[in-house]
């Protein structure tokens, strides 16, 4: 298949999660990206992760303390079509990386920022990162009930973000290529913890206001929409429509709960105060049987049904075997590793994650020289501490 981003390089510039998975997902559609690192002594190359969201990349090391250093960052941003950065964009103009120190060397760049609140407002300044600013923006405060928050592990807010630079710089993209013109993205942390839970930010004086209670320690919701214990386990019930309903009580039979008054509007329209009561309903009666038992009910009944998995048991799962969702990965410091592959399909096929680039170590020697460095001018950064690292 055609690696529909062929010949698109990217420099990814950026330090947190929201960059590099962005430039991560531009890379399984088949761009080039060029991993830039300004830290030396950084710990985020230890990080597990960082194995994980930088594979792929070409890795380039530059030490902006040094003046000779600016020069290669220009020659770097005239051959990307698109850069990525987060931070502030104030801070970011000491070392000409704000959007028209960038643009004074290539005025077609896609220029796609990432700061953690806004480049104007009251926040412009502020620092955070992707737990602080979803902490701030609802992610954690309104997963619980009574004002207890809950820690929200996934980094919503920095997926979001990704997600969101990945969707406007394809789109800049065309536009490029139809105008010929570049463009700046801005996409923050905060609207994008806002974003992944857009629903939740509605608000009309005719919405349904739905007041969740607590139950075994979850988060309970409406009552035949939400976690459940079985005999043996956890399943999820997405009784979410009256057909759905109507199909729940009648293979219980407890047909005479769709002509109750309490529970007339099921599902979604129950009263608040009728939660618990239609909950203490049906607890015991799926505690009574195995999660095998209420799949295969679900599955007679036409009602959506999981059981709660987990991650291992997603790795050796049969369908995600068949689609090759988890594959084998080398690298240079931990070795054979399982990792999510592009999950992504054009014409049934998948773009090949490249398998010549490591994740760790520097290719400094290669890009400078596709710029137009000489041996000598290589070695004599090498020798100034210009750039830095295990060049090959």
């Amino acid at each position: 298949m055609i690696n529909v981003l062929n010949d698109i390089v990217i420099l990814d510039a950026s330090e947190g999660i929201a960059g590099p998975y962005c430039s991560m997902l531009l890379q399984n559609m088949g761009a080039r990206v060029i991993k830039l690192e300004f830290d030396q002594y950084t710990d985020a190359r230890n990080d597990v992760r960082y194995q994980l969201w930088n594979r792929g990349k070409e890795q380039f090391s530059l030490n902006l303390e040094k003046a000779d250093s600016k020069s290669i960052l220009s020659e770097l941003i005239k051959i990307s079509d698109v850069i990525i950065l987060d931070g502030i964009e104030s801070e970011l103009s000491i070392n000409e990386l704000d959007y028209e120190s960038v643009r004074n060397h290539n005025d077609n760049i896609i220029y796609c920022i990432i700061p953690p609140f806004s480049s104007t407002g009251p926040y412009k300044e502020r620092h955070g990162n992707e737990y602080s600013v979803g902490a701030a923006f609802g992610l954690m405060g309104d997963q619980g009930d009574d004002g207890i928050p809950e820690f929200v592990r996934v980094p919503t807010a920095a997926y979001g973000a990704a997600f969101n630079s990945s969707y406007h710089i394809t789109a800049a993209l065309l536009w490029k290529e139809i105008h010929n013109e570049g463009k700046k993205i801005e996409i923050s942390l905060s609207h994008s913890a806002m974003v992944m839970q857009s629903a939740q930010f509605m608000t009309g004086m005719n919405l349904p206001v739905r007041k969740p209670i607590i139950r075994d320690g979850i988060r309970a919701g409406v009552p035949i929409y939400r976690l459940f214990k079985a005999k043996d386990g956890w399943f999820f019930l997405a009784g979410g429509n009256p057909s759905f309903w109507n199909k729940l009580c009648i293979g219980l039979e407890l047909e005479e709960l769709v002509i109750d008054e309490r529970f007339i509007d099921a599902p979604w329209g129950i009263p608040a105060e009728y939660h618990l009561e239609l909950a203490e309903i049906f607890e015991p009666i799926f505690r009574k049987k195995t999660l095998e038992y209420w799949e295969e009910f679900m599955k007679l009944t036409d009602i959506p049904f999981a059981k709660v998995g987990t991650k291992s048991e997603y790795i050796n799962h049969e369908q995600m075997s068949h689609n090759k969702t988890i594959e084998s990965f080398n690298n240079n410091n931990l070795g054979n590793t399982k990792q999510i592959s592009n999950i992504v399909y054009f014409d049934g096929g998948k773009t090949e994650i490249n398998p010549l680039v490591k994740p760790t170590g520097f290719d400094n020697n290669k890009i400078l020289t596709e710029i137009g460095y000489t041996q000598k001018e290589i070695n004599h950064f090498k020798d100034k501490n210009i750039i830095y690292g295990n060049n090959e």
